[in-house]
């Protein structure tokens, strides 16, 4: 059991680590807090940096962690 607080972000294109193994998270770490980031792979910080820093830094912050989302045009944003 991990008690600590914990962000996880995940790529859902990830080829390892397929999302569908994220089912039940929370029954080992109540404290959890996961964001997927669509269209990205196994390496989301290099894949994604800009993502993954809102999203960290919302988190150290202690505020709502952004959904990592993609326009239309591939560009990252945020919902």
């Amino acid at each position: 059991m991990i008690e600590t607080p914990t962000l996880l972000s995940w790529g859902t294109e990830d080829p390892v680590l397929v999302p569908e193994i994220l089912e039940g998270p929370e029954q080992w770490v109540p404290n959890l807090t996961l964001r997927l980031i669509p269209g990205v792979g196994h390496w989301v910080q290099q894949e994604a940096p800009e993502v993954v820093n809102a999203m960290l830094g919302a988190w150290l912050r202690g505020e709502v962690v952004p959904e990592g989302t993609r326009s239309k045009a591939g560009e990252r944003a945020f919902q």
